[in-house]
């Protein structure tokens, strides 16, 4: 999750919104939250109140690029990817959203294979799988 934060820092990421072609959003620091200190309510407060941008870290199965629309993607340790070190992959997105479905929390975000993946370039995960997640501080 560091070095995708670290290039969102250095990089950024191109901006959509008319008017603004050419340009680019960067990230100038960032807070962590470890797993055991992500609570929900605190998700909603910063997202849905502060207007805060967020991003989460999770590990990826072999599910993750097969999750349809509308479905909610869930880690399966049985079916990990691996890199060739032999190390569980992991992906890094930016929350946009947040939810429940049948008492489960989850968390919607946008992820940077664009339109392509899930529904439009947006997904859900479960936040039990979430490993992590970052407060981020926008250029």
């Amino acid at each position: 999750m560091h070095v995708a934060l670290r290039v969102l820092q250095e990089i950024g990421i191109a901006a959509e919104d008319p008017g603004l072609e050419g340009m680019r959003y960067k990230i100038y620091n960032w807070k962590m939250i470890n797993k055991e200190d992500v609570k929900f309510k605190e998700i909603a407060e910063e997202i849905g109140i502060k207007a805060r941008v967020m991003a989460a870290g999770f590990k990826i199965s072999s599910n993750f690029r097969t999750t349809k629309p509308g479905e909610i993607y869930s880690y399966e340790p049985n079916k990990r990817e691996k890199n060739e070190d032999g190390v569980t992959r992991s992906h890094c997105v930016l929350v946009v959203g947040f939810g429940r479905r049948e008492g489960q929390e989850y968390l919607v975000y946008q992820n940077s294979a664009g339109i392509e993946f899930g529904e439009e370039g947006f997904g859900r995960v479960y936040l039990k799988d979430v490993l992590r997640m970052a407060t981020l501080n926008v250029i």
